[in-house]
């Protein structure tokens, strides 16, 4: 190999090593950078497994020194930061000041443990809240999974998370909506007027929880928990039998308009049915059927226009027995002697057949059929009833 052949080879391998270096050092900067003793490494995460919580600010100090920014944290949530001199974290200094900002979440303040030590990667790990928690229910206290809902939002906002049973929300904004919507339900800000005020704020989180009977038709601002009213099913069925009208409890099968209904949970003889917009309006589609009754298909659903009007609610009255004694002939006898007509005592011979196909009590109902006058049954009456071989 000639001189200048061997010294173009030697430059060649000269370039690819340097080459080499340079691809090599840009394809993995601040390795060393994030392994320096008495630095930070902060790891930031949103509440109830949100995943990482990237771009928020951070500011500490230690004893001695000012709370002071140190930067952001990236798109994995964390940031690797030498501490500035402003806030005076040298070695065993206990920390005074820690704050971690990002619009729509709570601003944490709570201190880490420990002191800072300059023989080491100082690792804090912290959790953000939400701005905004709401925990829905319907007007029974049953949760209501939010995945399932058609519609909840904040503000025109998807939430940020779902968990089982709550929706979190990281919005700002003042006056905002929270627009919660299931077909077969009435709208929650039909219900609750104040939903369509909400103001969070950043010092705390706003939770919103529909667990009570009660409407709530204020603006919901800085308070940290507001009980609103459950979700209300949009059409609400009564019962009342023949005779009393007293109300049927413990009913086997209550529907409207093909949807199964739930009685309310003190046993009142009223249903709660989630009957969608579209399945209401119908003829005799209510079923109503309990043992020792007719099952009765005598009730109409209204016809709901959307679901921001309000609940629906049937009265199904004269629901018959399923048995009824009718007395075939009745003998009045004649006046006691000695006692004035008006007041007189008759012996009454009731005659008639019972046929009993079920078991229970016997219930006889005696009245007059004068107007204004009544029939009272003196001591030691007898009823006798004789079975028929």
């Amino acid at each position: 190999m000639s001189y200048a052949l061997e010294r173009q080879a030697k430059w060649f391998l000269y370039g690819t090593a340097v080459a080499l270096s340079l691809v090599f050092f840009m394809a993995f900067p601040g390795i060393a950078k994030a392994d320096v003793n008495g630095d930070f490494k902060f790891t930031i995460s949103a509440q109830s497994g949100g995943g990482v919580a990237a771009s928020v600010a951070v500011s500490i100090a230690c004893t001695g020194g000012a709370i002071t920014g140190v930067g952001t944290t990236s798109a994995t949530g964390t940031l690797f930061v030498t501490p500035p001199a402003g806030a005076n974290c040298g070695d065993n200094e206990a920390y005074t000041a820690y704050a971690l900002e990002k619009s729509g979440m709570v601003t944490l303040i709570a201190l880490p443990g420990g002191t800072h030590e300059t023989g080491e990667l100082n690792a804090i790990t912290s959790t953000m809240l939400y701005a905004v928690k709401v925990v829905v229910t319907d007007n029974e206290g049953t949760a209501i999974d939010p995945t399932t809902l058609d519609t909840i939002t904040l503000d025109g906002v998807a939430s940020a998370r779902d968990l089982a049973a709550a929706s979190l929300f990281g919005n700002t904004g003042s006056a905002i909506t929270l627009l919660v919507r299931e077909n077969g339900y009435v709208s929650a800000s039909t219900t609750n007027p104040g939903l369509t005020s909400i103001s969070p704020v950043s010092s705390t989180q706003t939770l919103i929880t529909f667990a009570s009977s009660t409407s709530v038709g204020t603006a919901i601002g800085a308070t940290a928990t507001s009980t609103v009213r459950g979700l209300v099913f949009s059409h609400i069925i009564k019962t009342q039998r023949e005779g009393d009208s007293a109300p049927i409890a413990g009913a086997t099968t209550v529907s409207a308009g093909g949807v199964t209904c739930n009685e309310e949970s003190t046993n009142t003889g009223t249903y709660f049915c989630p009957v969608t917009v579209a399945g209401d309006g119908g003829t005799n589609d209510i079923e109503i059927g309990l043992d020792g009754y007719v099952t009765d298909y005598t009730g109409d659903t209204p016809d709901r226009d959307g679901d921001a009007a309000a609940a629906a609610t049937t009265t199904v009255s004269s629901i018959d027995f399923t048995h009824r004694v009718n007395i075939l002939n009745a003998v009045i006898g004649s006046a006691s002697a000695g006692v004035v007509t008006i007041n007189a005592n008759h012996l009454a011979i009731l005659e008639g057949i019972l046929n009993v196909t079920v078991s229970g009590s016997l219930e006889l109902k005696i009245a007059s059929e004068v107007a204004t006058t009544a029939v009272r049954i003196m001591d030691d009456s007898m009823l006798e009833l004789i079975k028929v071989q």
